[in-house]
């Protein structure tokens, strides 16, 4: 048996399913046949907290009820990385703040998904 390090390239944006198809890197051919193919399947794994939606993100976050009174900005972690935020004045519960650019690639154009976070006004534990 011979075992080789593949670097494989995932395109941007490669959802749950796609298949990406390594020539002649899977099982070795026999009696004189060649090598098969590796074909790996991705399983995409969302960030903690989040769901998707086509290239979106939806997650949600809690503030507390002096922040959503008086309005103010925090900063957070998305799957991006950190990001400074600002709740408006006056936010209540359910109300949604959209990240723009800040989701998903697309695998087939240059658009990147946006984040829409849905607030929970109350208590931070």
């Amino acid at each position: 048996k011979v075992r080789e390090e593949v670097t494989v390239y995932v395109p941007p944006g490669a959802l749950s399913g796609t298949q990406i198809k390594v020539p002649r890197k899977g099982t070795a051919g026999l009696c004189g046949f060649e090598d098969g193919d590796l074909v790996l399947i991705i399983e995409h794994e969302l960030p903690r907290g989040f769901r998707h939606d086509g290239n979106d993100l939806i997650g949600a976050f809690r503030i507390d009820r002096g922040l959503a009174k008086r309005g103010g900005i925090v900063e957070l972690d998305v799957p991006r990385g950190k990001v400074k935020v600002r709740v408006p004045s006056k936010t209540k519960n359910g109300d949604r703040l959209r990240l723009k650019g800040q989701g998903l690639p697309c695998s087939t154009s240059n658009r990147v998904g946006d984040v829409y976070l849905e607030l929970t006004v109350g208590r931070i534990a």
